[in-house]
C-alpha cells in the first residue's frame, strides 16, 4: 500500500544562498493518521521555498485556530479539518469576531485555513489513488446523506441518479458534473464549496467551481428590471396631500355625511399592525393613529399613476410638470387612463395583469356616476375650471368609458405571476410537508456550535419554519404573535400542556369573510412543542428586550416588532429548501396541498387550517396534480381495475 512521507524533522541548509529544505526518512503514514504537527511539518516541507512570510502565516493561523478551538497539536487530524471544517471555521472565526478583530483579519485567517482544508483535502484524494481506498468524496457524501434514501436524496436536489451512484461506489467526477456538487451542498444545508473542494484544489481556476445560481422565474427577472427603474413620484405638494386625507376620511368613516358610498367600501383602519415607519407614511394614517392598509396600496398605485405622467416622452410618459398633476381628478380623465394602461401592459410583456385591472377599477369606482367620490366632491372639478354640471358630466362619461375598457381587457387577463411556480417542486411531492422536514434536518446540520446570539437566531428560524408548517398563519399574524408569562398571550399553554395560538377575529385579513364568525384558535402540532418551550425558555431572552412580548424577535431591533421575518424567511428557503425561495403565505400552499393529496376533497379540513372559507380553498390552496388523482383513484378501485 502506498502512503505519504511525513517528515519527522527538518533540516534546512544554505546553499549558494538560497535555501534548500532536506526532507528526513520517516515511516510512511496513512492521511487518515496524521496529526496537526505532522500535517504542518509536510506542508512547510513541499511549498515553495520562496514563501517564507506564508509558511510562518500559516502556521500561526492553524496554531491560533488549535488553540481557540481547544484542540493540542499532538492530536489526530480526524473529522475537524474535513467533514467538520466549515462547522470549526466558522466558529472560530465567530470567536475572533467576539474578541474585536478587524474584519481584515478575519478575513485573512479564513484564508489560510481554507488552504490547510484544501492541502489535506489534496493529500487525501492523492492517498485514496494510490492505496485503491474510498475517495474523500465518497466518503463524505455517504457521511452526509446517512440514512437517506439515495433515490430520494438524488430526486430532490436534481441530480441524475446513475451519477450519485457512481460517486458512492468511487467513480470520478467529469468537471461539467461540478455544478451538481453545489445542488447537494444546497440541499443538506451545507457550505458552498464543501463538496468540490474534496474533487479540485482550492486554487482551481473560477470556470471550474460551481456557478451561482441563476435566476429561472420570469416574474422575478421581470421584478428586478422594473425596479431598477421606478417611476413613482415621491415628492407631493400640500394641495394634494390634504385632498387625500379628505378622500382618507371620506374611506375610513365609520358613516358619511352628504355623500353616498358603496356598502362595502369603507377601508379598515386597525390598530394592530406590522407596518414600518409609520411616521412616514401619513397617507395610510388616520389622524388617532390607526394604520390603514389599502390606502397604502392605493397610494402606492396612484403615485406611479402620476409618475408616469412626468416620464419623458422618450420614456413613454407624458413629460408633464410634477406639480401640475397633483390631484385626484387624475383618476377621471379617460385619455390618460387607457394610455397608462397600455403602457403597463407593454412594460409587463402584454400581459393585461391585475395590477392593470385593479386600477381600472380604482377609478371607476371614484367615478360612479352616483356613489363616485370624485362625482360628488365638486371642488375637484372647480380646481379645472368646471362646475358642478360639467364635473358630474365628465365623470359620468369617464365611467361608461373606462367600463368599455375594463370589460375589453378582463377577457384577456393573464396571470404574470404563478404563485405556486417558486414551489413546483415541493407541491409535486407525495407529502409536500417532506420538504419542510428535509429542511428542518438540514437546520440542526448547520446549528452554530459557538452558542449566543447565533445559535438564538437559529433556534428563532427553525421554531419559525416548524410552526408555519404546523399553523400556516399570514406574516403579519407571525409578525404581532405574542407571548405572556401569565399565559394571555396569543402563543399560550392549555391546561393539558398543549401548544395553542389564539387570534382575535380583527386581527385577519379576511375579518369580514372566513374569519367573521370564529376567531382563530389551533392547537399547535406536539412535534413542536420542545422546540416552542426551549426557545421561549433559553434562545428568545437572548433576543428580546425587556418588555417586547412579541414571539419572533430580531437581533437588530430587540424592542419591536420584527420587520424582517418575510425577508428571513425568504433566506432560509434559498438555503435549506434548494429553491429561488418563497415567501411565509407560500407554506399555505404546501400545507393545503398536503392535506388534499393524503385525504383528496377534504376541503373543509384545509379551510379550517387555513382559517378561510372552502369556496376560497377550492379557487386557489388545492394544487392536485392529475398524477395524484390517478394513484388515488387506483388506490381505491384497484381491485375493480385488476378483474378488468
Amino acid at each position: 500500500m502506498a502512503h505519504y512521507l511525513i517528515p519527522a524533522s527538518l533540516n534546512e541548509s544554505s546553499q549558494a544562498g538560497m535555501r534548500r529544505v532536506k526532507r528526513a526518512r520517516t515511516p510512511t503514514m496513512n492521511p487518515k493518521e496524521l496529526t496537526f504537527s505532522q500535517l504542518m511539518a509536510h506542508y512547510v516541507a513541499t511549498i515553495p521555498t520562496t514563501e517564507t512570510a506564508s509558511k510562518a502565516n500559516m502556521r500561526s493561523a492553524l496554531n491560533q485556530f488549535l488553540d481557540e478551538r481547544g484542540i493540542p497539536e499532538s492530536a489526530a487530524i480526524g473529522s475537524a479539518l474535513r467533514i467538520m471544517y466549515y462547522k470549526n471555521r466558522d466558529g472560530h472565526l465567530e470567536a475572533l469576531r467576539r474578541q474585536g478583530r478587524s474584519v481584515a483579519y478575519v478575513a485573512n485567517r479564513k484564508s489560510y485555513l481554507g488552504r490547510w482544508h484544501a492541502h489535506l483535502a489534496s493529500l487525501d484524494r492523492a492517498h485514496a489513488a494510490a492505496a485503491g481506498t474510498r475517495t474523500p468524496l465518497q466518503v463524505t457524501l455517504r457521511e452526509v446523506i446517512g440514512k437517506s434514501q439515495v433515490k430520494h436524496v438524488a430526486r430532490s436536489c436534481g441530480v441524475p441518479l446513475a451519477s450519485l451512484n457512481r460517486w458512492l461506489s468511487g467513480s470520478g467526477i467529469r468537471r461539467e458534473s461540478l455544478r451538481h456538487l453545489g445542488k447537494i451542498e444546497r440541499f443538506f444545508g451545507l457550505a458552498d464549496g464543501f463538496l468540490t473542494a474534496l474533487v479540485i484544489d482550492d486554487r482551481a481556476p473560477m470556470h471550474e467551481r460551481v456557478a451561482p445560481r441563476k435566476l429561472t422565474i420570469e416574474y422575478r427577472k421581470r421584478l428586478r428590471d422594473q425596479s431598477s427603474r421606478a417611476y413613482g413620484i415621491t415628492v407631493f405638494t400640500p394641495t394634494f396631500q390634504a385632498q387625500w386625507a379628505d378622500f382618507l376620511r371620506y374611506k375610513t368613516a365609520d358613516y358619511v355625511l352628504g355623500k353616498e358610498r358603496y356598502r362595502h367600501g369603507q377601508w379598515r383602519a386597525t390598530r394592530e399592525h406590522a407596518a414600518q415607519h409609520l411616521d412616514r407614511k401619513w397617507y395610510a394614517r388616520t389622524p388617532d393613529g390607526r394604520y390603514v392598509a389599502t390606502a397604502s396600496v392605493v397610494w402606492y398605485q396612484t403615485s406611479q399613476y402620476l409618475g408616469w405622467m412626468c416620464l419623458p416622452s422618450e420614456k413613454g410618459g407624458l413629460g408633464l410638470d410634477p406639480q401640475s398633476v397633483q390631484s385626484l381628478s387624475c383618476y377621471a380623465d379617460l385619455d390618460k387612463l387607457v394610455q397608462y394602461t397600455e403602457w403597463r401592459r407593454a412594460r409587463a410583456g402584454d400581459h393585461a395583469h391585475a395590477g392593470v385591472l385593479s386600477l381600472l377599477v380604482l377609478a371607476k369606482s371614484l367615478c360612479h356616476p352616483t356613489m363616485g367620490y370624485l362625482t360628488q366632491t365638486p371642488s375637484i372639478g372647480a380646481a379645472l375650471g368646471m362646475n358642478a354640471n360639467e364635473w358630474v358630466a365628465h365623470c359620468t362619461a369617464a365611467h361608461a368609458g373606462l367600463l368599455k375598457v375594463h370589460g375589453a381587457l378582463a377577457g384577456k387577463m393573464t396571470v404574470s405571476r404563478d404563485p405556486f411556480e417558486p414551489i413546483a417542486s415541493i407541491l409535486a411531492l407525495p407529502n409536500p410537508l417532506d420538504a419542510v422536514a428535509d429542511a428542518v434536518a438540514r437546520m440542526d446540520a448547520h446549528r452554530p456550535t459557538t452558542g449566543g446570539t447565533s445559535e438564538a437566531v437559529w433556534a428563532r428560524d427553525r421554531l419559525l419554519v416548524k410552526l408555519l408548517a404546523s399553523n400556516p398563519l399570514r406574516a403579519k399574524n407571525l409578525k404581532l404573535l405574542t407571548f405572556e408569562k401569565d399565559n394571555t398571550g396569543n402563543l399560550r399553554q392549555d391546561a393539558d400542556g398543549t401548544w395553542r395560538i389564539v387570534l382575535p377575529r380583527q386581527v385577519f385579513k379576511n375579518a369580514t369573510g372566513a374569519a367573521k364568525h370564529r376567531e382563530y384558535s389551533m392547537p399547535v402540532n406536539k412535534a413542536v412543542w420542545p422546540d416552542i418551550e426551549r426557545y421561549l425558555k433559553c434562545y428568545r431572552p437572548m433576543l428580546a428586550a425587556e418588555g417586547n412580548n412579541r414571539v419572533f424577535v430580531s437581533r437588530e431591533d430587540p424592542g419591536g416588532i420584527m420587520h424582517s421575518l418575510h425577508r428571513r424567511f425568504f433566506a432560509l428557503t434559498v438555503r435549506y429548501f434548494d429553491c429561488e425561495g418563497f415567501g411565509p403565505h407560500a407554506m399555505r400552499h404546501i400545507v393545503a396541498t398536503t392535506i388534499l393529496k393524503l385525504s383528496p376533497n377534504n376541503w373543509t379540513t384545509a379551510a379550517l387550517v387555513l382559517h378561510d372559507q372552502e369556496a376560497t380553498v377550492r379557487q386557489h390552496y388545492a394544487k392536485l396534480f392529475p398524477e395524484d388523482g390517478a394513484k388515488w383513484l387506483d388506490s381505491i378501485a384497484g381491485s375493480a381495475f385488476a378483474r378488468m
